[in-house]
């Protein structure tokens, strides 16, 4: 048996939401900037990023770029037979010109349809509350966008960012291995 990811849900709709009122362990440095990925280079380094910070190998991250540069992402056009009302955006949060996280959102038909996927924080920066300020940004578009309902797939490591900012669990898995 293995570790596991939980499904987590957030209305944005009911006022009594966490979304822009928990507690902040520290607040990011003001010079955080977020960045919507919009070229194949910042997908790249949203890529490279992602992959380094879950600690995949290195080898995952052409691949994983190819499969985000297919499906579509910030401003471009999903690829042939994707449906336009469904749409990735990917965020990028630098800090003094460095990439210190990612995240991103799948923007789906209704406004009950919306993810927020792909929270990484490289490890030297964790603890500093750049999760949570990213979380707090891709949450909030998704409540300008009209969504009332938000979902996500969240790790044992992000379980605990997740709660705090209201997210309530819905199911867990866990993975089994075979040796």
């Amino acid at each position: 048996e293995k570790k596991g990811t939980t499904g987590m849900y957030l209305s944005l709709s009911d006022p009594e939401t966490n979304l822009l009122s928990a507690q902040k362990v520290s607040e990011p440095n003001s010079t955080a900037d977020i960045w919507l990925v919009e070229n194949d280079a910042a997908l790249l380094e949203w890529s490279t990023t992602v992959i380094e910070s879950y600690h995949f190998p290195k080898e995952l991250i052409e691949p994983w770029n190819s499969l985000h540069q297919a499906i579509g992402y910030g401003g471009s056009t999903p690829h042939e037979g994707k449906s336009a009302e469904s749409r990735w955006e990917h965020y990028l949060l630098r800090s003094r010109g460095e990439i210190v996280a990612t995240g991103s959102l799948l923007c789906g038909p209704g406004k009950h349809h919306s993810s927020f996927a792909n929270l990484a924080v490289k490890p030297e920066c964790r603890g500093k509350g750049y999760g949570s300020h990213l979380v707090r940004f891709c949450l909030s578009q998704l409540k300008d966008y009209g969504y009332e309902t938000v979902t996500l797939y969240a790790s044992q490591d992000a379980y605990n960012l997740y709660s705090r900012l209201g997210f309530t669990t819905t199911f867990r898995n866990t993975f089994f291995v075979r040796e």
